[in-house]
């Protein structure tokens, strides 16, 4: 099944849409949750069985699948992107000119949409509201529930083209290909080592700084690395287990 986009609430679909007609009577029974017209994958985030769009709530899938196929596209004219409202145009058109009018009162980071701010906001409150129905793993970001479900939906879109080896995300995929190129681009400042991974880097200046922000919450011994923290979990319940 793919899972190709996600569609914030207030957001609009783009040329991908849909385009379904509903009846009230559709409309009606998509509300009650008829099965034939959507899924519900996880918590708030809804499927249209049409085109396998995501979405976070059912009036917004209403309103993709009852989309009139003769309303005016709002073009990007940068790139082929293309969209039903101006102000989605509008929003989309600050990635290219790099205009970040949302800012974090926490970090002072800036952002060019709203609800990037919103799911950077949810890093400092440990929020994670989207919850996968399948494992119950949850994440603070929409993008990154959906990525996820990938792995179980065994969609492997992204692959190398060196080896053809097959990857869910294509972050895996960009590490996979530094494989191949021998290329370490993250250096340490402290010693002469270098790492293809900047998860590896980080785990590696631990080594340095001493910290170990991985504690066990049965006995309060800390770790450096969250596999380490794994592997001694499974010393005191084996049914203990952590994200």
């Amino acid at each position: 099944v793919e899972t190709e986009k996600v569609l914030q609430n207030g957001s609009s679909p783009e040329k991908e849409r849909c385009t379904v007609m509903l009846s009230k009577k559709n409309r009606d029974n998509i509300v009650e949750g008829n099965p034939r017209l959507f899924t519900q994958v996880a918590e708030n985030l809804f499927k249209c069985n049409m085109c396998h769009t995501l979405f976070s709530d059912t009036q917004t899938l209403v309103s993709h699948l009852d989309i009139n196929e003769s309303e005016r596209l709002f073009d990007c004219h940068i790139c082929t992107k293309s969209f039903i409202y101006k102000s989605n145009l509008s929003e989309h058109l600050r990635l290219h000119t790099n205009v970040r009018p949302f800012t974090c009162t926490v970090c002072n980071n800036s952002f060019s949409r709203r609800n990037t701010l919103t799911g950077h906001m949810r890093t400092h409150s440990h929020e994670r509201p989207f919850t996968c129905l399948i494992c119950n793993r949850a994440y603070s970001r929409k993008s990154t529930l959906v990525a996820h479900l990938r792995i179980h939906n065994n969609d492997r879109r992204y692959q190398c083209f060196v080896c053809n080896k097959l990857f869910s995300q294509k972050i895996h995929l960009n590490d996979h290909l530094l494989v191949h190129s021998n290329e370490k681009p993250f250096g340490c400042d402290t010693c002469s080592k270098a790492f293809s991974r900047k998860s590896h880097l980080t785990e590696h200046l631990r080594t340095h700084s001493l910290e170990k922000p991985f504690k066990c919450n049965v006995c309060s011994r800390s770790f450096s690395r969250k596999s380490n923290l794994k592997v001694h979990l499974s010393t005191h319940d084996k049914s203990k287990t952590i994200e």
